[in-house]
Order: C-alpha cells, then structure tokens, then sequence
C-alpha cells in the first residue's frame, strides 16, 4: 500500500452544445459574457494505492487521487448568471477524482549497462 500528494497543474476548456465543432462556454452563459477566468490553475493531488507483484517480472497496481482545485469554474458553473438564477455554490471550489490501473514490466538485468555484449 502507498499513499501520495504533490502539486499539479491542469488546463480546462469547457464546451457548449454536442459534437465534435463545439464552441468554448468560457465565460459564457446564455451567449452572455459573465466572469472572466483563468483556464490554466494549479491542483492539490493526493491519494492511495496498492501494488502488487504478479510474477517476477510483471506487477499490477490501482490508485485512488482526489484532486483539490482552486477554481469553482471546472464546468462553468458558479454563482449567478445573466438571468438572475444561481447556478452552482461560489463558497465551494471544484474538485475531481482520478481512478487509475497500471501494469508495470520490470526490466531484466538492472545493473548491466546497456552497451555490454554479455
């Protein structure tokens, strides 16, 4: 088991409408400019895993990272908008969660050099 924080950054660019020429809603709402803000923002990582050791040379891991934002405009969503209706709660920033599995390969050999023939 093992557990991690750090620092990160991140850039978002939220979108309007479905399909593939969507237009960016930054800023918007209802074709009304609102906030301007800032699409690239720094994130608190943390979180847990565990590792396991499949066979001498494979490994498998999961992990578990909440991510801290300083923004609360991750989905362009925050406080009123141009029609008078709130729209999501300014006293509170954004955050997501990342679930992820790895397999590693460990590599034969660790102490040789590259180079050598043998």
């Amino acid at each position: 088991m093992f557990i991690f924080a750090g620092i990160g950054a991140f850039h978002f660019d939220p979108k309007s409408g479905v399909g593939p020429n969507r237009p960016s809603a930054a800023n918007l709402h209802g074709g009304v400019v609102i906030k301007s803000y800032p699409r690239y923002q720094v994130n608190v990582p943390y979180g847990l895993g565990l590792k396991w050791h499949l066979t001498s040379i494979f490994g498998l891991g999961i992990e578990w990272s909440p991510r801290k934002l300083f923004t609360d405009y991750l989905d362009n969503v925050s406080s009123e908008y141009a029609d008078g209706y709130m729209q999501g709660n300014p006293r509170t920033k954004d955050w997501y969660f990342f679930y992820g599995m790895t397999l590693t390969m460990r590599l034969p050999n660790p102490n040789r050099p590259c180079f050598q023939n043998n």
